[in-house]
């Protein structure tokens, strides 16, 4: 299930148009929840880069929360 999560958010952050003059840089902000919408405390959360398959890892908070801050964008 997290596999898919983080899949998704990558995607999001890939794809996001970046205009001139502006940061190279995002952020990832998210919920993991169980199958039944709870919040759940200490998952692990893993970001990979698809292109150099760099990894960043989070864990997730008392209600679910974590957060990717500096993740670099793709500009073309």
């Amino acid at each position: 299930m997290l596999n898919k999560l983080s899949r998704l958010l990558i995607a999001i952050v890939l794809s996001a148009p970046c205009a001139s003059g502006q940061s190279t840089f995002g952020g990832i902000v998210g919920v993991v929840k169980d199958p039944g919408e709870g919040e759940v405390a200490g998952a692990q959360v893993m970001l990979t880069n698809q292109e150099d398959r760099t990894q960043r890892n989070a864990t997730s908070d008392g209600n679910g929360g974590f957060e990717f801050s500096a993740v670099p964008l793709k500009v073309e």
